[in-house]
């Protein structure tokens, strides 16, 4: 082989690799940009960084699989939570002192129950858009 075509040959061949970098960090840059990254934060949430990217798969079934967790305990705390005892609450007309701090009371416990609630939602909502990216996919 002549030197000019080696030379040549050699430019194409870092060609291969400039690309084959630039084609990973790209499909790094969109997985972070479009993957999921909102649970990054999340305590217990498989980390997209964890994996490569042939390992995408693996990840979103990891990431299930958390989510799935998640959202059972999070309607378990909303069960518990919602376990107020209506029979306790104060009868109308009744403006005693201890009335008026069970009301409190359980309207403090009903507003949790909304907390909780809503807690259960997000973790739906993280259930679905997973479950979209898997058949996306």
């Amino acid at each position: 082989m002549r030197s000019d075509d080696r030379s040549r040959l050699d430019r194409v061949l870092d060609g291969l690799e400039e690309a084959a970098e630039k084609a990973r960090k790209d499909t790094q840059k969109r997985l972070n940009d479009r993957y999921l990254v909102e649970y990054r934060d999340e305590p217990g949430a498989p980390n997209l960084k964890d994996y490569s990217e042939d390992e995408i798969d693996e990840y979103l079934f990891d990431l299930h699989e958390w989510a799935r967790e998640q959202y059972a305990e999070r309607v378990d705390e909303l069960r518990e939570a919602a376990d107020i005892d209506a029979s306790e609450y104060p009868e109308l007309g009744g403006d005693r002192r201890a009335d008026r701090n069970k009301r409190a009371d359980q309207s403090k416990e009903i507003v949790g129950v909304g907390k909780k609630l809503a807690r259960v939602d997000e973790a739906r909502g993280w259930l679905d858009q997973i479950e979209d990216e898997w058949r996306e996919r």
